[in-house]
């Protein structure tokens, strides 16, 4: 037996051969590659926006959120440094009243109850303090009388400036430089009595101290005066 007779027996197809069949196959190929591009770009065309939209939003989303997110931590870092900046104005504020009011207190503790070495007319307090406009300045000055028995007691104060000009020494009388015609140079009172109001430094001038004289009307004729260093103070 040969082997020929139990294979079985193919049949054979012959496939005519056809020039430039594979290049209009190919070129087939890209028509329909071109067609359906241009087709996904017509698509995308005709669909909606927000399409699109909804499909990228969750990737927005996130960083929204992620970005309010840190929004809302530096906004409540500011606040929280702002408030704290707040709350210190404000412990220094009640601080600045408490000495304030603790030194009122002492005053007039002294007032009614003085020692003796704190007894007779005396110039209590003198405080110069800058004001917004330039080489103007306000004073407060305080004058006491601190006895154990109060009875009124009158008299005149002379504030005066003393510095240099151009090198020069120079004074001038407080009186002299006010804007108040109506200043007033005397005093009376069983207590106490505080002089206030603002000058202007002539042009040129630097003050270096400030004196105070105080001359009561009474038979001994008492008379004090103190000088003070040109100290400005924050108004």
């Amino acid at each position: 037996m040969r082997w020929a007779d139990v294979l079985p027996k193919e049949r054979m197809t012959v496939v005519p051969v056809r020039p430039g069949l594979g290049l209009l196959r190919g070129l087939g190929a890209g028509v329909v590659g071109v067609a359906l591009l241009a087709a996904g770009f017509l698509v995308r065309d005709l669909v909606p926006a927000e399409a699109d939209a909804v499909e990228a939003a969750p990737a927005g989303d996130v960083d929204r959120f992620g970005d309010l997110e840190l929004s809302t931590v530096r906004l409540a870092t500011v606040v929280e440094a702002g408030a704290n900046e707040r709350l210190r104005r404000t412990i220094k504020e009640l601080r600045d009243r408490i000495g304030a009011l603790e030194e009122e207190a002492r005053f007039y503790r002294r007032l009614v109850a003085p020692s003796e070495a704190e007894r007779g007319f005396r110039i209590e307090r003198l405080t110069i303090e800058g004001t917004p406009e330039p080489a103007r300045y306000a004073y407060r000055l305080l004058l006491t009388q601190i006895v154990d028995r109060h009875d009124w007691i009158e008299g005149d104060v002379l504030v005066e400036l003393s510095g240099e000009r151009q090198g020069e020494p120079e004074r001038h009388a407080v009186a002299d430089l006010v804007s108040d015609e109506d200043f007033a140079s005397g005093f009376r009172f069983l207590y106490f009595q505080e002089f206030s109001g603002e000058f202007s430094l002539p042009d040129g001038f630097v003050p270096r101290a400030v004196a105070v004289t105080a001359q009561v009307r009474d038979d001994a004729g008492t008379r004090i005066r103190e000088s003070f260093d040109w100290l400005v103070e924050e108004g």
